[in-house]
This record gives structure tokens, C-alpha cells and sequence, in this order.
């Protein structure tokens, strides 16, 4: 969301998406099938103003293609 810095949210970001791909590799994914990212501010799934507390907008996405 947009509560913190950009700099802070976007290190939250990509740290929640190593967490999930851990998870995942832990379960058998192998790590050449993933691809990781962190879009903090960049990419909203809801439009907010700033300092506002989003719980949708604190996510990870996974995208499965063969």
C-alpha cells in the first residue's frame, strides 16, 4: 500500500515475494520456473492516495504458464 517510503514499501515487496517462492520451492517448484518481482507503489490493484492502508493492494501474484 501506500503507507512508508517507496524505497521501504518496495523492499517489502520483493521480500514477500522471495518468502512465497521459498515456500513454493519447498513444496517441489523448481526455481527456473519462477520468475520473481516487486512492484510496491508501481502497480496498485486499488488506486489510493497516499498514507492510506490498502489491504488488497498488500499481495502476491502468481502467474503459472507451461
Amino acid at each position: 500500500d501506500t503507507v512508508a517510503s517507496v524505497q521501504y514499501n518496495q523492499g517489502l515487496s520483493e521480500r514477500r515475494a522471495k518468502r512465497v517462492a521459498d515456500a513454493l520451492a519447498e513444496r517441489g517448484v523448481p526455481a527456473v520456473a519462477m520468475t520473481l518481482a516487486g512492484r510496491s507503489e508501481n502497480e496498485l490493484a486499488v488506486q489510493t492516495g497516499d498514507n492510506v492502508r490498502e489491504p488488497l493492494n498488500r499481495r502476491v501474484e502468481i502467474w503459472v504458464t507451461d
